[in-house]
């Protein structure tokens, strides 16, 4: 949660770093929408810990969007609350997917 409360993106709750998140962001809402939206996987599921490749696909998918619109790695990492090789993995993952 930000200053006084605030959470930008109240669907997240209590999953992923919000106070790594500004409003500035727009970039990481838009693609955490579009990419549940177009793979039928719940927000909260893809900022989730779920393994099942439907749901961790969705979030690689995520973290190859938010570095394609200039994200750092670490800066990706601290969105999902992970390490920013499992990002970098995610990332690799989905080009080969998407190939």
């Amino acid at each position: 949660m930000l200053e006084h409360g605030f959470t930008p993106f109240p669907e997240i709750g209590n999953r992923g770093n919000l106070s790594a998140i500004t409003s500035g962001d727009a970039e990481f809402h838009l693609a955490l929408h579009e990419v549940s939206e177009l793979r039928g996987v719940d927000v909260q599921d893809i900022l989730g810990r779920s393994r099942l490749p439907k749901i961790s696909h969705a979030r690689q998918e995520v973290f190859s969007r938010l570095r394609s619109a200039g994200f750092k790695l670490e800066y990706i990492a601290c969105l999902f609350e992970r390490d920013y090789k499992t990002i970098s993995y995610g990332i690799e993952a989905h080009r080969r997917r998407a190939a």
